[in-house]
């Protein structure tokens, strides 16, 4: 089975998240909702620009956000 786009909840501000989004060849869009100011936790929506295994998205998220 392969993915395109997966939703989570990263820890992190919004720009180190966005910076790291920005450089990546891997994914072709991105969304992330920042709502509320008093949370360090991040909903985002990634689109990845080819479609990624099931066994290699954790991986591919870990090395994209660290």
């Amino acid at each position: 089975m392969f993915i395109t786009t997966i939703e989570l909840m990263a820890e992190g501000g919004k720009e180190e998240i966005k910076k790291r989004l920005d450089t990546s060849e891997m994914i072709s869009d991105y969304e992330i909702d920042a709502e509320n100011k008093e949370n360090s936790r991040k909903n985002v929506i990634l689109s990845f620009s080819n479609p990624v295994d099931t066994r290699y998205v954790a991986p591919a998220i870990q090395t994209l956000l660290n």
